[in-house]
């Protein structure tokens, strides 16, 4: 029996029921028409193509969704992460340097012209050489709200429009130099129809309001 699964660089999640899709190489999100969407979660479930009408199946496989689970290396399923329970943003956090601000400023600047140029896949796997930390642990709590305090700065003079992606790039970047690798999260919103970036370590979200991270479903954590 053959066992399929999603092809290497393509993550889903399941939205109301439906799932959705983030094929990262082609840095693009897209759905399935109902029978194959209920196909493809079908196989998923068990692996087994056998669990989906032959038809649906091959057009599956034809449409470079599913591959031989034998060739496929990476783990596209919904990633296991645990529930949002307490956002840093709600803790006082120190005063930021204007040194520090500026610094802050360059790196996101730098990120944007970045996510320009470079495929969204290479920067994405470029900061997957660790493994994540927890922000309780003794010293990485100080050294993140460091980074918050400095966002905070940087925020009043750069406006917040469509900058959830470079910002927490750039705060992911300057968190790991200060020796602290949190996870980078990309969710679906719970209408499938808008994405979002934060920060999480654990239940504890870093660089975003509790309630507004609990409208998304997270696709790919890095």
């Amino acid at each position: 029996m053959t066992t399929l699964s999603p092809r290497p660089g393509l993550f889903h999640c399941v939205v109301r029921g439906h799932v959705v899709f983030l094929d990262l190489p082609a840095n693009r999100y897209f759905v399935l028409a109902p029978s194959l969407d209920g196909a493809f979660q079908r196989i998923v479930s068990d692996g087994a193509a056998h669990a989906a009408l032959p038809a649906e199946t091959a057009r599956l496989i034809a449409l470079n969704i599913l591959v031989d689970g034998a060739e496929s290396v990476e783990d596209a399923r919904e990633p296991p992460l645990p529930h949002p329970m307490r956002s840093l943003l709600d803790e006082t956090v120190p005063q930021s340097s204007p040194t520090r601000t500026l610094a802050f400023l360059i790196r996101e600047i730098a990120m944007l012209v970045r996510l320009r140029i470079v495929p969204l896949e290479q920067i994405m796997k470029r900061r997957r050489l660790r493994a994540p930390e927890s922000v309780t642990a003794r010293g990485h709590l100080i050294r993140a709200l460091s980074v918050i305090a400095d966002t905070r700065a940087a925020d009043r003079l750069l406006t917040s429009h469509n900058r959830c992606l470079s910002r927490s790039l750039a705060m992911f970047d300057a968190m790991c130099r200060r020796g602290f690798r949190p996870s980078l999260v990309i969710g679906i919103s719970d209408t499938g129809f808008g994405a979002h970036c934060w920060l999480q370590s654990g239940e504890i979200i870093l660089n975003e309001d509790l309630d507004i991270v609990r409208l998304y479903t997270p696709i790919l954590v890095v």
